[in-house]
């Protein structure tokens, strides 16, 4: 048997190699995808690789738990961070009948990684725990999410710092006959703008240097697969007791039940704010990143953009929980609903006549879009805990299907010439009625059902959901740019 110290020391490898794998190549795979959209805007490559990604993302998720439960957290990382590599290392050599397949296959491969990685280091947790006198499991728990959380949500800072530092030395940010007038709202089709008057386009497309473009890759490629190296390295193969958990091995079982879920009343009160959480996102990725940042400052500024984006999503996240607990949920929601709405009206009446002289404006906007869709998305997802206390797997597999299905629907609906960014705003804003009114009947319910069950209708907002409860086996899901984390446990208990 193995010396307490040692045991610990063992579980702080885990903990820090899987966290650190996970900021160095996260972020360069985020840096890659913001890009995408305008790197590769000829005909819509770009805008059509983005969208498959998160279809592949969105059909994995109803299964993920199992394939983790069948796989172990070990092989689910290093596949996932594998799939990572391919993806980017596919940007080197950027042709449709590479780009597209490989996107869809990423996004297959690369889902189960955020489960295995929250039940990796709850377990490490629990190991740990157990050659320790001065911690309890639940908070050793806490304290390894906390750093893992923390990992993912600046890791979009050394990728998009390093596309930004690359693209700064070896761009021309505005080509002939491009005028700023054609962008924000009014930029049209996939890349080139559109002239209705005349039939004829107009050249609005970023130059990047073929070599400037090789180093850029190669550079988010090499993070990447230090990542890879540390994660193969520092991580074991731990035991989750997984064989013990019979209907996570069960796909059919695992389906059914999610298809009850989204036939429900209560998911379907709750879908359009879950649809509005995906769609802000990836526009704020994929449409925002080509249409306002790119084409009004260049390329090159995209990766600071995003990266003051990503400092907006930490926040928000972490002061907005904090806040709740004295406040309730329901006043920052309508705050935030009512930002939103304001911040696409802005959006709509945007003119970068001058671009030079808005680009603080920019940063706003990111800053302001990555917050309120990361907040609401935490929120959301603590709605569907309460209100599907016995089938929460079953909830958060359907919540992640119709997030990632949106997360793809902005660029999809870009690709086309004759479709405008405005139109996509003001899609956006019909889904903000929608999920306002959706949101508010959920929060009736709520309250309904706890008195129902006798409780205080007021919830506590809360990092890692059902937390108490834990155990070791317990399967854990985290949902990239929430900021949330669910025990996904056999009997998902409340």
């Amino acid at each position: 048997m193995r010396p307490k110290s040692i045991n610990m020391r063992i579980e702080l490898k885990n903990l820090f190699g899987v966290s650190i794998s996970l900021f160095l190549s996260c972020g360069a795979w985020t840096a890659v995808y913001s890009l995408s959209s305008t790197i590769h805007a000829a005909h819509g490559l770009g805008l059509a690789s983005f969208s498959l990604l998160f279809v592949g993302h969105a059909i994995v998720c109803l299964f993920a738990p199992v394939l983790v439960a069948k796989f172990g957290t070990k092989y689910s990382l290093v596949v996932g961070m594998l799939c990572w590599v391919i993806y980017i290392g596919c940007h080197l050599y950027p042709k449709w009948y590479v780009l597209l397949p490989v996107s869809i296959l990423v996004g297959l491969g690369s889902t189960p990684l955020w489960i295995a990685a929250a039940t990796h280091l709850t377990s490490s947790a629990i190991q740990m725990a157990k050659s320790s006198t001065e911690f309890t499991t639940q908070s050793l728990i806490s304290r390894f999410i906390g750093v893992y959380y923390l990992a993912q949500l600046f890791s979009t800072i050394p990728g998009n710092l390093v596309s930004s530092l690359v693209l700064f030395q070896g761009t021309s940010s505005i080509v002939a006959n491009h005028s700023t007038e054609f962008c924000a709202s009014q930029d049209c089709g996939n890349s080139k703008h559109y002239d209705e008057s005349n039939n004829s386009t107009i050249e609005a497309q970023n130059h990047i240097d073929p070599r400037t473009e090789m180093i850029l890759f190669c550079s988010l490629l090499t993070c990447c697969v230090v990542g890879l190296f540390v994660v193969i390295v520092t991580t074991d193969f731990l035991q989750t007791y997984c064989d013990d958990l019979p209907q996570q091995s069960d796909f059919k079982a695992t389906f059914k039940m999610t298809t009850r879920i989204m036939t429900s009343t209560t998911f379907l009160l709750a879908l359009p704010l879950i649809a509005l959480n995906g769609f802000e996102l990836g526009f704020l990725y994929g449409v925002f990143t080509k249409s306002f940042v790119s084409c009004t400052l260049g390329v090159q500024t995209i990766g600071l953009v995003m990266t003051v984006s990503g400092c907006g999503g930490a926040l928000f996240s972490i002061s907005g929980g904090t806040l709740a607990k004295y406040t309730g949920w329901i006043p920052i929601a309508t705050f935030g609903f009512l930002s939103h709405g304001v911040l696409v009206i802005c959006m709509l009446l945007w003119k970068p006549f001058v671009a030079y002289d808005n680009k603080w404006h920019l940063f706003v906007m990111g800053f302001m879009l990555s917050g309120g869709a990361i907040l609401r998305s935490t929120h959301v997802t603590a709605l569907l805990g309460i209100l599907y206390p016995r089938d929460q797997e079953a909830a958060y597999g359907a919540q992640l299907f119709f997030h990632f299905l949106c997360y793809a629907l902005p660029t999809a609906l870009r690709i086309p010439n004759q479709v405008c960014t405005s139109h996509i705003l003001f899609t956006q804003l019909v889904l903000l009625i929608l999920a306002t009114l959706g949101y508010y009947l959920l929060e009736w319910r709520v309250k309904k059902h706890a008195k129902r069950r006798g409780e205080k209708s007021e919830y506590k907002p809360t990092k890692i959901l059902h937390i108490k409860d834990m155990k070791e086996g317990d399967l854990m899901t985290t949902i990239p740019e929430y900021g949330g984390y669910i025990s996904k446990s056999a009997e998902a208990r409340l």
